[in-house]
């Protein structure tokens, strides 16, 4: 604990600063150089979707205060993906305003299979993209649900890595309400996500082997009759990276300084990666 003596110091001290910094100050004029606007490419793959998905918008420099996407021309753009020997170009949906391809149709995302993403528009520099999907999947998924508080749903979830080979996860869940006919006039089934956590991503560094358990959290009016379905995803490491630097992008301390969102897409920012996954439903 400080004496009286060292805050009457720190006192001084501090005063002493205060009026060092009010008599320097002046009004400084610095001429920033504006950054240049690039295009951010997201798109995350698996075996397991019907759909490939890609958004492209521009991103908005720092110390530039034009409204740069309320500009960009999305439709404009061209995005292709390749397994390495075929290239195929993506359908631009103005519904969505995102580039899409059929997975089971057109494009099968096989697992262990590096793709690359790459897209140009005529206003910015080209980007493009590698990822591999992961070979494996969880399936020796343990999970219980404990609905004691009618609204809080946890979900304790446990599976064993995969030994021998670099694994990155995510656990994820969702409280599935299917509501009478009646209360809305039309089937209906009603998804309700758990809490997402920079919790729920986990590396099997040391842990080679090792069982890995996670809890989840949901704020949620539990039904009778409602389930929930468990996700477990095997992801790459780009997928790995990327969401657990959200969670550190801005840090919650406003005097700590900001840590870049992880990027792995070439002349641009965003995210290309891919995973795959087991879903285990809970009733």
């Amino acid at each position: 604990m400080l004496n009286n003596y060292n805050h009457i110091r720190l006192t001084f001290v501090a005063v002493c600063m205060a009026l060092l910094f009010f008599g320097c100050e002046r009004d400084a004029n610095v001429d920033v150089p504006l950054s240049k606007a690039k295009l951010v490419m997201r798109s995350f793959i698996s075996p397991t979707d019907s759909v490939i998905a890609v958004d492209i918008f521009a991103s908005q420099p720092l110390f530039n205060s034009s409204q740069q996407n309320n500009k960009f021309d999305t439709s404009a753009a061209q995005v292709f993906i390749s397994n390495g020997s075929v290239e195929f170009p993506l359908t631009y949906n103005s519904t969505k305003r995102q580039f899409q391809i059929y997975v089971l149709q057109a494009f099968p995302v096989t697992a262990g299979q590096t793709y690359y993403l790459r897209a140009t528009h005529p206003s910015y520099d080209a980007v493009d993209a590698s990822c591999t999907v992961p070979v494996s999947t969880i399936d020796n998924v343990k999970a219980t649900v404990d609905i004691t508080d009618p609204y809080e749903v946890f979900a304790d979830v446990s599976f064993f890595d995969i030994a021998g080979q670099k694994n990155y996860y995510r656990v994820h869940a969702q409280n599935v309400w299917i509501p009478d006919f009646s209360y809305f006039g039309v089937d209906t089934v009603v998804y309700a996500d758990f809490l997402l956590s920079i919790n729920n991503f986990y590396s099997d560094e040391g842990n080679d082997g090792k069982e890995i358990k996670s809890k989840l959290l949901n704020y949620y009016s539990y039904h009778p009759g409602d389930s929930t379905d468990i996700y477990v995803l095997n992801v790459d490491e780009n997928y790995y990276r990327f969401h657990r630097s959200i969670f550190t992008t801005g840090g919650g301390d406003p005097f700590s300084e900001a840590t870049p969102a992880y990027s792995n897409i070439n002349n641009g920012v965003g995210i290309f990666a891919a995973y795959t996954q087991f879903m285990k439903r809970v009733f």
